[in-house]
């Protein structure tokens, strides 16, 4: 750590001593910010964030509770994190193979059993569900989480999954990176059943193309594919078309 940095650590561990955590928070987060900061400090300041959070004394907003989860779950095992509208937080544990829902002050609450679970994604009242290990997606009502669509099976037909993995919807469109088979299929909800609406993208190096997709996000009217295989991010527009 820089002499400057080193000075930061030393004023945020007295903050520390004094009883004022959110002081050494603030001058611990410059160090990490200006990426200085070893893997130990980051621990200590990981640490701040849950006992601090836990104990009410940083509000948050959605947002932000949000990003803090993404980093505070950043280990293998949790592979998927999601909030609804009344600021539950939803993990999807790979290793636990359970979905768990808690609080907004994330305290356990429920839990369903998912086999290997790889992401979620909220709309409405549709809690949606990759199961990596059924090669399938679950749909649960969010209130109830009682389980409402099954749609998928293993295979390399269309409607048919190999290792599915990232989630996203826009309105009533359920997006799935279908990561074994190099596409994104995509689900119409809210009829009887679910209804395959579309199919984009092969395996390739070649724009539009994949290998191995296992995570999409809806963003502005976007669609941003993460290309894993290929090291790279593609844009879509909701119609499957290549953008970017």
């Amino acid at each position: 750590i820089p002499v400057n940095d080193r000075a930061r650590y030393w004023l945020g561990k007295a903050y520390l001593m004094a009883g004022y955590k959110e002081f050494t928070i603030k001058e611990w987060e410059k160090i990490v910010r200006f990426d200085q900061a070893d893997i130990l400090l980051k621990q200590k300041l990981k640490e701040l964030y849950t006992e601090s959070f836990l104990e009410n004394k940083i509000p948050v907003s959605s947002n932000t509770l949000f990003v803090f989860l993404k980093y505070l779950y950043a280990f293998p095992g949790i592979t998927g994190i999601e909030t609804d509208s009344d600021n539950n937080i939803y993990l999807s544990s790979f290793l636990k193979n359970l979905i768990e829902i808690r609080s907004p002050n994330f305290l356990a609450e429920q839990s369903v059993g998912v086999s290997k679970p790889m992401d979620i994604a909220i709309e409405k009242d549709w809690l949606a569900v990759s199961s990596f290990g059924d090669d399938s997606v679950y749909v649960y009502d969010r209130k109830s989480l009682k389980k409402i669509e099954t749609i998928g099976e293993f295979g390399i037909k269309e409607g048919q999954f190999s290792g599915p993995e990232g989630l996203c919807f826009s309105k009533n469109l359920l997006y799935v990176s279908d990561s074994g088979n190099n596409r994104i299929q995509v689900f119409r909800l809210g009829g009887a059943k679910p209804e395959l609406y579309m199919v984009f993208g092969k395996k390739g190096k070649e724009a539009g193309n994949f290998n191995r997709p296992v995570d999409i996000a809806y963003y502005q009217d976007k669609l941003y594919v993460l290309d894993f295989g290929n090291q790279r991010i593609q844009i879509f527009d909701l119609s499957g078309n290549y953008l970017d």
